[in-house]
């Protein structure tokens, strides 16, 4: 169906808050009814959360909520998986729109965005994980791939592209 705005018509949470994992259809007018503890609330904190992403960053959204282990899924079994949020969107002239990230939590309170995906329109602007894959003019995966080999020789492996780094590296103090 084709909206006459840009529409969220989808949203897929894993281990986020109360929510193993979901995928919630979206339609213009869409009621969320459920018991108390069901999660409808959690699936609403989402959205805010991805706003407080865009507004202060990821670290700062963990941290208005507590840490990453608040907003993480408690596993009654064991250590909990990787936290994930996507939206799937509709643009004007139908075209379609994706994003989605995968986050671990580290020791100490830390994390590291372990995927990341953003297209749109069929082409690929972001992806995080094991390779980068783009159709767009300038960002091929070789040319990528020399480029962030070339900022981890330069600075040591785990950085972005931004050349900040994500993991750092150990020293041996040994004597």
């Amino acid at each position: 169906m084709k909206y006459p705005h840009p529409f969220i018509t989808r949203l897929t949470l894993k281990h986020f808050r109360s929510i193993k994992e979901t995928t919630v259809e979206f339609e213009p007018l869409t009621l969320f009814v459920g018991k108390n503890g069901s999660g409808k609330s959690n699936v609403v904190d989402a959205f805010k959360f991805l706003t407080d992403i865009l507004r202060v960053q990821l670290k700062g959204a963990f941290e208005i909520r507590g840490g990453i282990q608040a907003v993480r899924y408690r596993s009654p079994k064991g250590y909990p998986g990787n936290l994930g949020i996507g939206i799937e969107m509709q643009l004007l002239e139908g075209e379609k729109a994706k994003y989605a990230f995968e986050i671990k939590a580290l020791p100490d309170y830390r994390f590291e965005v372990v995927h990341e995906k953003c297209s749109v329109a069929g082409v690929y602007w972001l992806r995080r994980g094991s390779k980068f894959n783009s159709n767009v003019k300038g960002l091929e995966t070789p040319a990528l791939e020399e480029e962030i080999r070339s900022e981890e020789r330069r600075v040591g492996k785990g950085v972005d592209l931004g050349g900040r780094r994500i993991r750092k590296k150990k020293k041996n103090n040994k004597k």
